[in-house]
């Protein structure tokens, strides 16, 4: 215990002592400060857009229950109460927000939020037309991704970690000390082990203090569920790298050689594997091509004969809304085009679903390949935290589905009650609440255990070729 307590200050005071070190892990922190301030700064211009938006919604739905109330003696007057109390005119010009809420961890790890749309306005307009159109974007930020804190400690601290490991039984070796280390009663074996653990804790700790920094500006409970699982798989990270490292020393070759090998690890673990399951990882059974017609505004024609089928197949849905009345309503044309949109819609259902379905499907063929990239994977953990993943996304358009049913009806009630809005219909204004989004904790412990196992099998293999036999023949 003695021994491994002074080889541990030993490597403390080396490390103090080795500038390019030092400077190295101050430029890694200097790095991860620069993208956390990165991450808090998009979802604050992202919340400052849709606090915008939630306001201008929030002033024109005030407008119209105030102009309920306006003298329509004056023409003016008159105007602004028919705007808000036909139903014709508010299903289309009252507008709902449904907007996504990013969790607090968000702002470390963007993930999804930068390809997926923040929010929607919603009328009774079809739901397809006003979601499957997307917003115009950069489209070489969407294929580079976001500088967040997950980007710095995923991609980039693997190589703090090799610049901190890769000579570390090398360097010995060249400096004539392996020999010494030999001769001594602590084996050299357990010396590279300490030399390690010290390395460890010190990415540990580097890891640590950025993530407190982002916790507390975010900011996240520190002893939150979230907070300990964000440092716990990164921890696990760092420790499945420390071993994938410790496994490329024990070989006792060249500084040289270990740093081109343990580079060429990183290319390959980081950057081709992932982009290999992406590549491999193709859409199933739909096409996106089938979805570009739900985008494009329904026309209908303007006659007898189109609204009365439109409206038979509406009624078979919804046989409590046939007047019993035969005499064609004031609203006739205007529930015909309703009952048209809502048709359309429905039967666009499977198609939309057997989309949502493929990306799903596509989603988990691809979490069952990561185990062999400890990156993806650990990418994948983080945005799960963050409530950014693929998962989160497609939760969010449920919600949004289900929320446009009660947009639909809002107005469209009245509409085919034949009657005005009232200060009754809009005390009902039907308000978005996003999906919460739970982390799975067996699915997490899932993943863990399968980079604790690979991080198991390269330190066994490190252990047998660093025995005193194996660096003696070396």
């Amino acid at each position: 215990m003695r021994s491994t307590f002074a080889v541990f200050m030993h490597e403390c005071i080396l490390f103090g002592r080795n500038r390019l070190q030092v400077w190295g892990v101050l430029f890694f922190i200097v790095i991860g400060g620069y993208s956390i301030s990165y991450g808090h700064a998009e979802i604050a211009r992202e919340n400052s857009r849709r606090q915008a938006v939630a306001d201008s919604i929030r002033q024109t739905q005030l407008a119209h229950v105030a102009a309920l109330q306006a003298d329509t003696l004056q023409p003016a007057g008159k105007y602004r109460y028919e705007t808000a109390a036909l139903p014709s005119l508010v299903r289309f010009s009252f507008h709902f927000l449904a907007a996504r809420k990013p969790l607090p961890l968000a702002s470390l790890a963007l993930g999804q939020l930068d390809v997926t749309a923040p929010y929607y306005l919603l009328n009774a307009q079809s739901l397809y037309i006003q979601t499957l159109k997307g917003e115009i974007a950069n489209p070489f930020q969407l294929k580079a991704g976001n500088f967040d804190l997950a980007f710095v400690l995923v991609y980039l601290l693997p190589l703090l970690i090799i610049a901190l490991c890769f000579d570390v039984l090398s360097a010995e070796k060249e400096a004539g000390i392996l020999p010494l280390l030999r001769m001594g009663r602590y084996p050299p074996g357990s010396v590279v082990l300490v030399k390690f653990s010290f390395r460890w804790l010190l990415a540990c700790a580097v890891v640590a203090i950025l993530s407190l920094a982002a916790f507390l500006t975010a900011p996240i409970p520190l002893l939150g569920m979230s907070a300990v699982l964000w440092m716990f798989i990164v921890c696990v990270y760092c420790l499945l790298w420390h071993a994938l490292l410790l496994l490329i020393v024990s070989f006792n070759r060249s500084s040289a050689l270990n740093a081109m090998l343990s580079l060429g690890v990183w290319v390959l673990l980081v950057v081709v594997v992932p982009v290999t399951i992406q590549a491999q990882s193709k859409l199933r059974g739909a096409s996106s091509l089938s979805l570009s017609t739900l985008m494009r505004s329904r026309n209908m024609e303007e006659s007898s004969t189109a609204m009365q089928q439109a409206l038979n197949q509406f009624y078979q849905y919804y046989p409590h809304l046939i007047p019993a009345d035969s005499t064609r309503p004031a609203f006739y044309y205007f529930q015909g085009y309703s009952a048209f949109l809502y048709n359309t819609d429905r039967e666009a259902q499977q198609q939309v679903a057997a989309w949502y379905q493929a990306i799903r499907n596509r989603a988990q063929r691809t979490e069952r390949l990561l185990f062999i990239s400890p990156a993806a994977n650990t990418f994948l953990l983080l945005n799960h935290l963050a409530g950014t993943d693929v998962q989160a996304g497609l939760a969010f358009q449920q919600q949004v589905a289900a929320f446009h049913r009660q947009v639909f009806w809002f107005a469209n009630n009245a509409l085919f009650q034949n009657r005005y809005m009232n200060a009754a219909d809009y005390a009902r204004i039907p308000v978005f609440e996003p999906p919460v989004m739970q982390v799975q904790p067996g699915w997490v412990a899932g993943r863990l255990l399968q980079m604790l196992l690979m991080a198991g099998a390269c330190v066994v293999v490190a252990l047998y070729q660093l025995q005193e036999k194996k660096l003696t023949h070396a």
